[in-house]
């Protein structure tokens, strides 16, 4: 069994739904925590409005070992779907926080955002993007995103710098985008489950 890593080189983003309404408003950077930190177990445990949790767990949710020892004990984890061979991608909630992690060949990242955020903000998406596998010095340059969406998102649209755009549906609060090749994002935009548009700037970072 290959061993999980963390990539040396991750990008990491929420993207808050009501603060950027068919508007631009500043993307709001996710924290990653290392293993052993944690958030004040008083927080809520924000798993409503997402309907892969109201399944019970079971062992087609295991996640590779060494990133299941980096999720603080009791969190909830629940797979994914992906369509590419090689990848992997998880919900987990627990620790007054919400996250995505995605592992495949190159390694594996993790996005998460504060209970509170996500509270606050029902159209709250989690996604973490990387150079999967081409090498690029730049890191604004991406080919491979995960993401997490909340119940009655049905698709996430990434328009990119090139003037290019590429959808990325929606499964069961999951959703992937395999680019094939390196993209620059510009924005996103998506429909929240009353049928607004958002629309969220990504800009450089």
């Amino acid at each position: 069994m290959a061993t999980w890593r963390r990539r040396p080189r991750w990008i990491i983003y929420v993207a808050a739904g009501a603060a950027s309404s068919l508007g631009a408003a500043a993307m709001v950077t996710a924290f990653a925590l290392s293993a052993g930190q944690s958030i004040a177990a008083s927080q809520p445990t924000p798993t409503a409005g997402y309907a892969v949790f109201g399944t019970p767990a079971s062992a087609a949710d295991a996640m590779p070992a060494g990133l299941a020892a980096e999720q603080t004990p009791g969190a909830e984890i629940r797979s994914l779907p992906t369509t590419r061979p090689g990848l992997l991608a998880w919900a987990v909630a627990g620790s007054g926080r919400l996250c995505v992690a995605e592992s495949d060949a190159g390694g594996g990242s993790e996005a998460c955002a504060a209970a509170t955020t996500v509270a606050g903000d029902p159209n709250t998406l989690l996604y973490s993007a990387t150079a999967e596998g081409t090498p690029s010095a730049d890191a604004d340059e991406v080919d491979l995103v995960a993401g997490l969406a909340p119940d009655g998102v049905g698709d996430v649209t990434f328009h990119f710098s090139d003037g290019t755009s590429a959808p990325a549906p929606v499964v069961d609060n999951g959703f992937q985008l395999v680019t094939g090749r390196l993209v620059t994002i510009s924005s996103l935009s998506w429909q929240d489950a009353a049928g607004a548009t958002h629309t969220q700037e990504v800009g450089t970072r």
